[in-house]
């Protein structure tokens, strides 16, 4: 054992690629250089310090520290990374491997505005600055808000949940003001490199959101409205119940929005394609229910999103 844990501890140390250690709980034990470097750390203080303090969204999305490979997360100094987990069953540790996918955050300013967003108007300016810098998604927020209120309400929902369902869903996509705007527009396919960008962005949203005091977690919901109740989604690979109901709701909405409207790479493929799609992913992707909600709506009540 002394002999494994002396070779590990050379490969640690000798790896080029960052890397931290930590107890199942969460607790620094040890970092190597490259971490240090990665992260422009001088010191760490390992006896008062943990993986949360490094990645506020880690925690506040319950996820566990089991073995996961490619979550995206943003440091609390705004460093976007993407990162791996492993499980060392031997001594009984988490491995973190951390590669850097964004130096910074650039949020031009929209953080004051969006702690002053309490009211709804506040919350619909924000909304609008974001569809005047990416013009293809126009009507994007708030057509995917009137779609997630409506299936909430097909789903008995009370008032103070529509409320805030609706809300999240004009903020769903705001993490995008920190996404280069080529990125956003390019008529091409996206490579690999840019898609990875682009699948910061709720954690970018979640970073905008959190100070401000909604009255329900509101930037809890914005950071999983990509996730897919199969783990297949994004940032942290969430499953079932993980997911908040408001979320998994979004999500739906976002998917059928989405897939209905023109994009500068592919025009609109349908409102048929998206329920099609819902329908497949049904108990797979989308929670049942609401993907059977949604379906209802435009099959049986005619429901039309606006053009």
């Amino acid at each position: 054992m002394a002999r494994k844990a002396s070779i590990f501890e050379k490969s640690f140390h000798a790896s080029s690629r960052a890397l931290l250690l930590t107890d199942r709980e969460g607790n620094l034990i040890a970092a190597n250089q490259q971490f240090y470097q990665l992260f422009k750390q001088e010191k760490i203080d390992f006896a008062n310090f943990n993986i949360f303090h490094i990645f506020p969204a880690l925690k506040a999305t319950k996820h566990s520290l089991t073995p996961k490979k490619g979550i995206i997360l943003q440091t609390s100094k705004n460093l976007i990374v993407k990162v791996d987990i492993d499980c060392n069953q031997s001594f009984d540790f988490r491995l973190f491997y951390f590669k850097l996918l964004q130096s910074e955050v650039k949020t031009f300013k929209l953080t004051n505005l969006i702690n002053e967003a309490k009211n709804l108007q506040s919350v619909k300016l924000v909304s609008k600055i974001l569809e005047i810098r990416d013009p293809y998604t126009s009507g994007h927020q708030e057509n995917v808000a009137r779609l997630a209120v409506a299936i909430a309400q097909e789903l008995g929902c009370p008032p103070p949940v529509l409320k805030s369902i609706y809300i999240a869903s004009l903020l769903h996509d705001v993490g995008k003001i920190g996404i280069p705007i080529e990125i956003l527009n390019k008529p091409g396919k996206l490579l690999k490199p840019e898609f990875e960008l682009i699948k910061t962005h709720p954690l970018t949203g979640y970073s905008l959101l959190n100070d401000v005091d909604f009255d329900a977690p509101i930037s809890e919901f914005v950071l999983q409205h990509h996730e897919r109740i199969d783990g297949s989604g994004y940032p942290n690979g969430l499953k079932g119940d993980e997911i908040y109901l408001e979320a998994k709701i979004i999500a739906v909405a976002d998917v059928v929005e989405a897939m209905s409207a023109h994009r500068p790479y592919r025009p609109s493929l349908g409102i048929g394609a998206a329920l099609k799609e819902i329908k497949a992913g049904a108990g797979k992707l989308y929670d049942q229910e609401i993907a059977a909600a949604c379906l209802h709506l435009f099959r049986k009540k005619k429901f039309t999103l606006s053009p």
